[in-house]
């Protein structure tokens, strides 16, 4: 039997490149499958078994592509006893060796091929780096593509998670002002539509409550936006409001003016 020709196909399969790392469709049959992505990272801080995932303390960004590795949770565990936990991680924004849209698309078609009823993804996390000491172009432009892939109504599966405070150690005073104008400013609006802050100061035990939080809230399947608009709405990964978002930014910066995130823009839903 002939393959179906990519273009009959769904649209977003078209942005899909041969080495991408997708959600195994293998997986599905598995309904103890629970998924924690962890979005735009700019250090790897997860799981890999018994272990946490080496954070990034160099000039170069670790995850260079969607990564994901399966544990399963001991059975002991209070509410979830042998279930398999799948995290996702994805590389930043900010990555050394990838463009913006580079990255948009390896999360988009990860998520894309991750979208079905029996893949639960239970909540998403975003970093960032309390040792930047400003939220600059590529900060903004991160958090607002991030708000573009979640959309609004996933935001209280999210948990907003500050690293690297071992950085700010001999100053701790500047990293408590950052997070305070992080929390009462710059993801206000976000935290107040049901997002959660928590601090990662150390990864080995700190991460493990993150996703332990994940794992208490009530367990439902969470839709992004940027899935309803590549699987349901059938747009490519540069038309959806993440994409749009994107080239907004891009051609901002091409006519010689900084990227500033409105707040009017329209998060999505």
């Amino acid at each position: 039997m002939s393959q179906e020709p990519l273009e009959s196909r769904a649209p977003w399969l078209q942005d899909l490149l041969p080495d991408d790392i997708l959600f195994a469709k293998a997986q599905q049959a598995q309904p103890d499958l629970v998924i924690v992505s962890v979005l735009l990272a700019p250090e790897k801080a997860l799981y890999r078994g018994e272990e946490v995932m080496e954070v990034n303390h160099g000039l170069h960004s670790c995850t260079q592509t969607v990564q994901h590795v399966t544990i399963t949770l001991p059975k002991d565990h209070k509410r979830w006893p042998n279930r398999r936990l799948l995290l996702v991680e994805s590389p930043g924004f900010d990555n050394s060796e990838h463009g913006e849209f580079e990255v948009l698309r390896q999360i988009a078609v990860w998520l894309a091929s991750a979208y079905g009823d029996d893949a639960h993804i239970a909540g998403l996390v975003y970093l960032h780096d309390i040792g930047k000491t400003r939220v600059g172009g590529t900060g903004v432009l991160s958090y607002d593509l991030f708000r573009q892939i979640c959309g609004t109504n996933a935001l209280n599966r999210v948990v907003m998670a500050t690293t690297q405070w071992d950085t700010v150690a001999a100053n701790p005073k500047a990293g408590q002002v950052r997070e305070k104008e992080l929390q009462e400013s710059f993801w206000a609006e976000a935290l107040e539509e049901g997002a959660h802050y928590m601090r990662v100061e150390n990864p080995q035990d700190d991460v493990r409550e993150v996703i332990e939080y994940i794992l208490t809230k009530q367990f439902e399947a969470v839709v992004t936006k940027i899935q309803v608009e590549l699987v349901q709405l059938d747009k490519r990964v540069a038309e959806t409001g993440a994409g749009q978002t994107l080239v907004n930014a891009l051609h901002k910066q091409l006519m010689g003016t900084d990227y500033k995130l409105d707040p009017r823009d329209d998060q999505g839903k």
